[in-house]
């Protein structure tokens, strides 16, 4: 699997171009300073979307427990929604860990 580089990353000007920066340790390119804040924050939100998507997890389990399920169903969907970006980064443990250990649920 691919990993991605940890953090934390460091945001160093671009001295022969101003209003660009280089991210580190990310392979050193010239980006514009909006773009090299988001790349230095995204090894912090990939972490923060596995945070949200393991307690939207568990609470989608509770409503279903209490018989609310118009609400775990859209519930389910805003988790869905987080683990389709969490796999565009390329980060597949915690969809296995969600979908393939639980056991399956019957409808």
């Amino acid at each position: 699997m691919e990993k991605h580089t940890p953090g934390p990353w460091e945001i160093e000007p671009d001295p022969d171009n101003p209003g660009h920066n280089f991210v580190r340790p990310a392979v050193a390119v010239a980006v514009h300073d909006c773009d090299a804040k988001l790349i230095a924050a995204a090894p912090e939100l990939l972490e923060a979307a596995k945070v949200a998507a393991r307690a939207l997890d568990r609470y989608v389990s509770t409503l279903k427990e209490q018989g609310n399920f118009l609400a775990s169903q859209k519930t389910a969907e805003k988790l869905d929604y987080i683990l389709e970006i969490i796999a565009k980064a390329g980060d597949m443990a915690l969809l296995h860990d969600l979908w393939v250990e639980k056991p399956s649920e019957e409808v």
